[in-house]
C-alpha cells in the first residue's frame, strides 16, 4: 500500500512499478468490463475522428 501518492511518466512506468518488470501499460491497466488502456484510448482517437 501506498502512503502518498506518486506520479508516473506513462501508464507503462506505472505498470513497471506495481508489477515489478518492464510492463506496457496499454496492455496491463484493464477496466472492470476487461478493456484495455489501449483499446480505451484508441476508441477516444476514433470518436474524435468523426
Amino acid at each position: 500500500m501506498l502512503t502518498k501518492d506518486i506520479r508516473f511518466t506513462s501508464p507503462s512506468a506505472a505498470a513497471g512499478f506495481i508489477g515489478g518488470a518492464s510492463l506496457n501499460g496499454n496492455d496491463y491497466w484493464v477496466t472492470d468490463e476487461g478493456v484495455t488502456l489501449g483499446q480505451f484510448l484508441e476508441k477516444i482517437v476514433h470518436s474524435e475522428d468523426q
